[in-house]
């Protein structure tokens, strides 16, 4: 399950049009090729649920989140998730900031880092597909 949330991460990050870091680009991609990755990502996910960040998370010291919406999984609201902020070699990092809000997928076990919110095209792509996110 790891490797479709790893290419959901690929893909925010380049409809995001974040600058990389240390790395090259891979080709851009069609508008199709991002569709079937997001609905790729849904699909596989084993929860997705809205967020918000009560505390900051470092690198190296993890931050709270909790749970305020349930669209798909076995969550409970109110639910409290400790992660740190996830960097990888391609992309600037997920931060995670008192305050935040939005939609992010989980997998079957806690997350140990923050994956980072879905973006607002990846959210149009799910609704255009039937997939009713609260607003």
């Amino acid at each position: 399950m790891r490797a479709p949330l790893l290419a959901f991460a690929l893909i925010a990050a380049l409809v995001a049009a974040s600058p990389a870091t240390a790395c090259s680009r891979p080709p851009p991609f069609t508008d199709a090729q991002i569709e079937a990755f997001v609905l790729g990502d849904y699909r596989a996910a084993a929860g997705l649920v809205e967020i918000e960040v009560l505390t900051d998370a470092t690198f190296e010291t993890p931050g709270t989140a909790r749970v305020v919406r349930v669209h798909k999984g076995d969550v409970a609201v109110g639910r409290l998730y400790r992660m740190r902020g996830n960097r990888d070699s391609c992309s600037p990092g997920n931060f995670m900031t008192a305050g935040m809000r939005g939609w992010m997928y989980v997998g079957a076990s806690e997350p140990e880092e923050f994956p980072g919110l879905l973006s607002a095209d990846a959210i149009r792509i799910l609704r255009r597909n039937g997939v009713e996110l609260q607003r």
